[in-house]
């Protein structure tokens, strides 16, 4: 299915001011953290209120600030592993990030140990370096390397779609036998920056579903 079959939802033209210009402060603290459930425990823990804040708070504590850290400490991980299992590696092996790099956007798989692949700018020499990393020290194919500005949310979803990483997903997963549904949900794509690129990736797996749906009714839900 090209990726511009359906109309979308978001504007693809937009452009963020920078990579360093993030919407508030919440999303400048996750986009440092490489963990996948460490990130969605932080958010919870910065945007909860009221009598939710004071239920957590009581669960949990205030928030220790190596919680904040890139990569958790060893003893962390090993913690939550040990308490609610392997998803609480996701992210937390990915490279460092380079000096000045910031993640633009991070593929989530559904899988046992919730592996995550991430996109990252550089600005270098006046452009913008991009490339795609993993847990496993892949550095996966871009199909560009560099940009003067940010790039166009149109041109991101293009990169990724180019380069496999997030579709070849669902189409291994409907291999496998899986319902469209659960395809979709074994690869899921978030960012920080660009707020509708998940939006976007939500309207193309609907799209998808309805597709293989109707090439196979039986295996729908």
């Amino acid at each position: 299915m090209p990726h511009d079959s359906f109309p979308s939802p978001v504007a693809l033209d937009f452009r963020p001011a920078s990579y360093t210009d993030f919407g508030d402060p919440v999303s400048l603290a996750l986009n440092g953290i490489s963990g996948q459930l460490r990130r969605a425990m932080v958010r919870d823990m910065l945007t909860s209120v009221g009598a939710e804040r004071m239920a957590q708070d009581a669960l949990l504590g205030p928030i220790e600030p190596d919680i904040l850290e890139e990569r958790a400490s060893e003893a962390f991980r090993s913690t939550m592993v040990s308490l609610a299992g392997p998803t609480w590696m996701g992210g937390e092996y990915l490279p460092p990030l380079l000096a000045g790099e910031v993640e633009i956007a991070r593929i989530v798989l559904r899988s046992s140990t919730m592996d995550v692949s991430a996109v990252r700018a550089r600005w270098r020499g006046g452009r913008y370096h991009y490339r795609m990393v993993d847990e496993y020290d892949n550095e996966l194919e871009l199909g560009q390397k560099t940009s003067r500005r940010p790039l166009t949310l149109g041109r991101l979803i293009e990169l990724l779609e180019s380069a496999g990483a997030v579709t070849q997903w669902w189409e291994q997963q409907w291999g496998f036998g899986d319902p469209p549904e659960e395809c979709t949900a074994f690869a899921t794509v978030e960012s920080e920056v660009y707020p509708g690129l998940a939006v976007w990736y939500a309207a193309r797996a609907a799209a998808w579903e309805a597709m293989r749906g109707a090439e196979d009714p039986g295996r729908t839900r």
